[in-house]
């Protein structure tokens, strides 16, 4: 299992390391720098002449210590200092006057808009130079970015975009993170400078994958530049450190038992679709056979019975027309026959579906069910304050950010800046498992409230926006309905009820992924995605 950091996290690591540690920042500046430098000679060749553009803290002198390097190792690279260098770090000063031994070349210190060093660097962005690196802002940037900087970044900006179009390529590697990017929410600070690659040291942001993060970071490059294990087990709290699924987490619960059967990997009931809106009912109960649930029942309406039959013959279903049969469906004796239960996928928001979810909580919440909750069960709730009152620890919720701003009574904006800290809040004053989905999904579990275990978060970095796409969410939870059920194994669910539906996600975004391989992001579909969850779980 990996982990991402927020950037007061990596901090406090960064700090701990230094100051308890005792290995020296400058040792570790080295070894970030070393660890770009390298990178950047195995994608540029020796005629490409490099800038690095530096800010006056750590940053930048990470950003010096890498011209260095490169110019050391025969490659063309010059610096340029963006602001003043009198409230210049002391690590950066040291590398400065090391550069500066070593014939590292200068050009003149940008620190306003106006004059010829400013015009100076724009010129030989145009004209010049192949590759920029980016070392003005770090992970510690915490206000919105204005001024000359601004300017500078808004201009290379516009300038890789103008130089791509005519096919002469300009590409930016990030020291760390992109200028500008928060690296804990991921929203831009004013601005951000766009990069092709980004080169992070320690772990992974979460700034890099949460709201605006994956936009400007291109690819991520991850590496060790010697922050001990200690460092990470002192330094983090529960909100500093994000956990991420691998492959290697889920091949641990692949095998199946030679002694087992269908009842083994348990039994799942979806109540889903309204009258003649099939498609829902069956993409979610598909994707619950297909995660290894042994047995799926439908409670759906009577108009979509042959239909779903049809296509899905190993399903058992249960049917209603009215608002009277609902009284009449042995909806207790279903849901205890269950081992999990998923309501609300085309389940419509009209009076009798109201009546279905209120009872549906009702019941699942007096005998303890894992019950998930989605699409239109999440639209009702979100309009009924006493729906809301009955949710329990063993309920998850699967809202997309518009469904969220409902529940939450958030604007969108809000939420997509601020989505771990807002799931945080909505799951502990409710006392329920989350599921908020984005271009980046986040989990947060309530099991760790009491030390269960010890991940109460997890970001979800796989998935692509083809997945943006009619029924993509049926199938999530078909998958996060099977897995509770115990599709893989109970036995992961009775241990760790978060990471089980941290599980569920990766599987589905994973799923996406390879059906946006085979079948392209704009033409791949929900079925699509289906079809590829078996390839998932032969890795």
């Amino acid at each position: 299992m990996d982990r991402i950091l927020t950037g007061q996290g990596m901090k406090a690591v960064d700090n701990y390391t230094i100051g308890e540690v005792g290995i020296p920042s400058m040792v570790l500046m080295e070894r970030a720098a070393l660890s770009m430098t390298e990178y950047i000679k195995n994608v540029i060749s020796r005629d490409k002449k490099v800038l690095c553009i530096c800010g006056t803290g750590n940053n930048g002198a990470d950003g010096i210590a890498v011209a260095r390097q490169l110019v050391c190792a025969g490659y063309m690279a010059d610096i340029v200092i963006v602001g003043n260098e009198e409230r210049g770090s002391e690590e950066f000063l040291a590398q400065k006057a090391i550069a500066n031994n070593c014939q590292v070349k200068f050009l003149d210190n940008v620190t306003t808009r106006e004059g010829d060093a400013y015009n100076e660097v724009c010129h030989r962005i145009q004209n010049e130079y192949d590759f920029i690196v980016d070392g003005i802002f770090g992970i510690g940037l915490s206000r919105e970015i204005e001024g000359v900087v601004k300017d500078l970044i808004l201009f290379i900006n516009s300038n890789i975009s103008k130089a791509n179009k005519a096919g002469n390529v300009l590409k930016v590697a990030a020291v760390d993170i992109p200028s500008g990017l928060n690296s804990s929410t991921g929203q831009i600070m004013g601005c951000a400078l766009k990069a092709n690659y980004t080169i992070t040291f320690g772990a992974r942001k979460a700034g890099m994958y949460l709201c605006n993060g994956k936009d400007v970071c291109g690819q991520i490059i991850v590496r060790d530049i010697g922050f001990p294990s200690l460092a990470y087990e002192k330094c983090l709290t529960n909100l500093q450190s994000y956990s991420v699924i691998e492959d290697e987490d889920l091949r641990e619960y692949l095998p199946r038992k030679a002694h087992s059967n269908k009842g083994t990997y348990g039994k799942v009931l979806v109540i889903a679709g309204s009258e003649n809106m099939y498609g829902a009912a069956f993409l979610a109960s598909m994707a619950a056979f297909k995660v290894g649930a042994g047995l799926v029942k439908v409670i759906t309406h009577k108009a979509n019975r042959e239909l779903i039959y049809s296509k899905l013959p190993e399903v058992m279903i249960n049917t209603y027309e009215s608002e009277q049969d609902i009284e009449n469906i042995p909806l207790i004796d279903d849901i205890l026959w269950a081992d999990s239960v998923l309501i609300g996928p085309g389940l419509s928001t009209a009076t009798m579906a109201n009546k279905l979810l209120t009872k549906v909580l009702q019941i699942c919440r007096e005998h303890n069910k894992y019950l998930v909750i989605d699409a239109d069960g999440l639209n009702i709730m979100s309009a009924d304050d006493n729906l809301m009152e009955m949710l329990y620890e063993r309920c998850v919720l699967t809202p997309h950010i518009g469904e969220a701003s409902r529940l939450m009574r958030e604007d969108i904006l809000t939420i997509s800046n601020n989505m771990i800290s807002k799931a945080y809040e909505f799951s502990c004053k409710h006392n329920v498992n989350i599921i908020l989905k984005d271009s980046t999904t986040v989990i947060l579990g309530i099991e760790s409230l009491e030390d269960k275990c010890n991940n109460r978060v997890y970001v979800n970095i796989n998935g692509n926006p083809g997945m943006a796409t009619a029924g993509s969410g049926d199938v999530l939870a078909g998958i996060v309905a099977g897995i509770l059920a115990g599709g893989l194994t109970k036995e992961l669910v009775w241990e760790d009820m978060t990471k089980a539906i941290a599980m569920s996600v990766y599987i589905h975004s994973v799923a996406g992924d390879m059906a946006a391989v085979s079948q392209g992001q704009t033409s791949m579909m929900a079925t699509d995605i289906i079809e590829m969850i078996s390839k998932v779980l032969s890795i």
